[in-house]
């Protein structure tokens, strides 16, 4: 999820299991798509919604598949869902993708390479103020509890506003992400919990 070559290993796996379980031609692989063509996807798949939100109608077996390729790469390399998928308050107040600052760079360096180790990500940071590591946690735990099942994740502070603020900035994350990779919310308290029932 964080080192280049995990990810590559890992969507070569991916490949493979996708081409054999939907019948894909033999040349088929995962791609990572540039930011202009998920744009342009993304303007074309939510022409599909109505006013309220909810899609017209299904999706066409290739749509269903663009979708999935994007699902699975974005589970598995953290960078491609953060700076495609995931939008932030950024210091002007403006909604941006997710762009690592030099702190930010330099731990998501030292989780790439305890993950080519093998070693567990388990991390306690004593945190300097205003380098951006409540935004990357919070992009982080985005990315496990939105894309994977069966992850639970606290996320707080010494300070129970500040514990709110927190939560909301994961909720934040969630309203703007695309509808057909978000999950969806079966239980919410602005501040304090947020449930995914897929």
């Amino acid at each position: 999820m964080y080192s280049a070559k995990v990810i590559t290993r890992n969507l070569s796996r991916a490949s493979e299991y996708l081409r054999k379980r939907y019948d894909l031609s033999r040349g088929w692989e995962l791609r990572l798509s540039t930011p202009g063509e998920i744009e342009d996807m993304r303007s074309y798949l939510n022409k599909i919604l109505d006013d309220k939100g909810v899609p017209t109608r299904q999706l066409s077996r290739e749509e269903a598949l663009w979708c999935l390729a994007q699902q699975t790469i974005c589970k598995n390399d953290f960078r491609y869902f953060s700076s495609n998928y995931g939008k932030i308050e950024g210091w002007d107040a403006r909604v941006v993708y997710f762009t690592p600052n030099v702190a930010q760079e330099m731990f998501l360096g030292e989780m790439s390479h305890a993950e080519e180790l093998g070693w567990a990500q388990m991390w306690q940071m004593l945190k300097a103020r205003q380098l951006g590591f409540t935004t990357l946690w919070q992009m982080l735990l985005a990315h496990r509890a939105f894309l994977f099942k069966n992850v639970k994740a606290i996320t707080g502070s010494a300070a129970e506003e500040k514990s709110r603020a927190m939560v909301q900035k994961l909720a934040f994350i969630w309203d703007q992400m695309d509808w057909w990779l978000r999950p969806t919310r079966t239980q919410y308290e602005a501040g304090k919990l947020l449930t995914f029932g897929e």
